[in-house]
């Protein structure tokens, strides 16, 4: 199957329109049609990637790649195992490696290496990645039994989900609080005089001969 039927068939199966996919894409309809139609080849990755997300698919299919294709190692295993090493699922990453930034990450486009990709994620995640756009494993499944709960389900979680937001936001807002504001403008007197019991004049003379010692403070 060529890369224009892919498209094509993930298309009708999300039930989207030429004109809906377009819209969704930031797209003309035109582009759609050409695309559907193989009249374009060289699709952008940008697009690649993002029309994977919204056709829910991964930029593999949509090339007419498959398990086996072979680039340098197996890319297939090479993004299952960088997977377990980031916790991010591989889809994820193939989007991330479809897009224009992590083109020029790679040292090699014609052999790619375990050891050059993973550090090309690395760059790729401190620079250009929005690790609120990239979901783990786990938070993939909590997403799917969301999505499986009824009204009265999802209402539940919203509401426990909202509380320990709240939690989190005063505990953070009690942390900062407990710093010790310690105030400049406060000074020491060495010979402040105490208001608890009368001075003699025998320590009065004492106070004032440590106050015009100027050794002491030599």
């Amino acid at each position: 199957m060529e890369m224009a039927e892919r498209i094509k068939q993930r298309r009708l199966a999300m039930g989207y329109t030429q004109e809906e996919l377009a819209e969704k894409l930031g797209l003309q309809k035109s582009a759609i049609a050409k695309y559907e139609n193989g009249r374009v080849e060289n699709i952008k990755r940008s697009v690649i990637s993002n029309m994977a997300t919204v056709l829910e698919c991964s930029p593999t299919y949509i090339m007419g790649w498959d398990e086996d294709y072979y680039l340098g190692e197996n890319l297939q295993n090479i993004f299952e195992t960088l997977s377990k090493e980031f916790s991010i699922p591989a889809n994820e990453l193939i989007r991330c490696f479809f897009t224009e930034n992590f083109t020029d990450l790679l040292p090699s486009k014609k052999v790619i290496t375990l050891e050059n990709m993973r550090n090309a994620f690395k760059t790729y995640f401190t620079f250009y990645a929005d690790y609120e756009d990239i979901l783990t494993h786990n938070e993939r499944e909590h997403i799917k039994k969301y999505r499986s709960l009824d009204l009265h389900g999802k209402d539940m979680v919203d509401t426990v989900l909202e509380k320990e937001a709240k939690r989190i936001q005063e505990l953070k807002k009690e942390s900062t609080a407990a710093v010790i504001d310690i105030q400049p403008h406060l000074e020491v007197n060495a010979a402040h005089a105490r208001t608890d019991i009368e001075p003699t004049n025998e320590d009065q003379a004492h106070d004032d001969a440590i106050m015009n010692d100027d050794s002491e403070w030599e």
